[in-house]
């Protein structure tokens, strides 16, 4: 599989699993939903301090994403 690819469907597979909606997480991590949207997408990807508020929040691991 393409690693690239992989982030934004374990993102949103991730979420899911919180029960967050995208607004929700993207509240919670001080970002926009636009911004939340681009991620799960693989349109871009986040810093290295949203990245890891992103794994504490979804409880999941960074090698997990």
């Amino acid at each position: 599989a393409d690693k690239t690819k992989i982030f934004g469907s374990r993102l949103r597979s991730a979420r899911k699993a919180q029960n967050l909606k995208q607004f929700e997480l993207a509240k919670i991590l001080k970002i926009s939903g636009a911004a939340l949207s681009y991620y799960e997408s693989n349109t871009h990807k986040p810093d290295l301090n949203v990245f890891y508020l992103i794994c504490k929040k979804l409880k999941v691991t960074p090698n997990y994403l």
